[in-house]
């Protein structure tokens, strides 16, 4: 039986026997009726609608400020158009500035040269005398009060240091020079000794 039915071939298909036809999808023996939609239909498709039109609204409330052309995304073309135009502007700039780096005017001539001297000189001259600060004469400075008064706590700082490292050194220690055995100490005693009398 299964080759019965393969043996047939079937009509070919064209288009009209392709879309059924109500009639030919609802058998006699089915219970479906083609009447009004029952009321829970009806009600489902009221609440999808005004969900979708709801959703929409909102939607549009969201992007009300906002604009497509912000949002819009630039083509590769245009993108490599722009990058052209800017690396030949690049170009066409820097080529510009090295043709003015390669002019340069040699000063060959003697007055040339004299006036660029001069200039020099006139620019130091100014300068330097905007820069001078006031200068003090030595002897101005080293009288002011706390001058003097910092000399001389450096040399009695300095008297008092040398003081305790020799007496650091010495400690312990006779003096090896005596008096006594110096000729000219003699004979100034002897002298003090006759100016006495």
């Amino acid at each position: 039986m299964v080759l019965l039915l393969m043996s047939k071939k079937p009509p070919p298909l064209t288009r009209f026997r392709l879309k059924p036809t109500i009639g030919s999808l609802v058998s006699p023996n089915c219970r479906i009726s083609l009447g009004p939609p029952p009321i829970e239909t009806a009600f489902a498709q009221e609440v999808t609608k005004a969900q979708s039109d709801k959703f929409y609204k909102e939607k549009y409330n969201r992007e009300k400020g906002k604009s497509s052309y912000t949002s819009m995304e630039t083509l590769p073309e245009v993108e490599h158009a722009m990058e052209v135009s800017k690396n030949q502007s690049e170009v066409s700039y820097r080529r510009g500035k090295e043709e003015l780096h390669h002019y340069n005017v040699v000063p060959d001539r003697p007055d040339f040269i004299s006036a660029a001297n001069a200039a020099k000189l006139a620019s130091d001259v100014a300068y330097k005398s905007n820069t001078q600060q006031p200068v003090y004469s030595d002897g101005s400075v080293l009288t002011r009060n706390d001058i003097l008064h910092a000399r001389e706590v450096s040399k009695l700082a300095s008297q008092v240091k040398y003081r305790e490292s020799f007496e650091r050194g010495l400690r312990g220690q006779k003096p090896c020079y005596n008096p006594l055995d110096c000729l000219s100490f003699r004979h100034t005693q002897a002298a003090a000794a006759l100016a006495s009398q």
